[in-house]
């Protein structure tokens, strides 16, 4: 095997593992762009919540609970 041969061979691993790089950096950025999105999604789903009174003590802790319904974040307060 010459020397060349060499060359081109290292040249196309090197290609391979360059393509292969690249084909793992758009799987993550796909991954990371549906972790955004899911939560957004979360984040609307529990301002939601919190605008609807089924979520107290979520920032500021002045909404109150609708009786039998959600999560009590500050189970201290007489709230409900």
């Amino acid at each position: 095997m010459s020397e060349r041969d060499v060359e081109q061979l290292r040249a196309a691993a090197y290609g391979e593992v360059v393509r292969r790089q690249v084909r793992d950096g758009e799987e993550l950025a796909r991954t990371v762009e549906a972790l955004f999105a899911r939560l957004a999604t979360l984040q609307s789903e529990v301002r939601r919540a919190y605008v609807r009174g089924y979520i107290v003590g979520y920032r500021t802790g002045q909404r109150r609970k609708k009786k039998g319904r959600g999560i009590d974040f500050n189970p201290g307060d007489a709230n409900g």
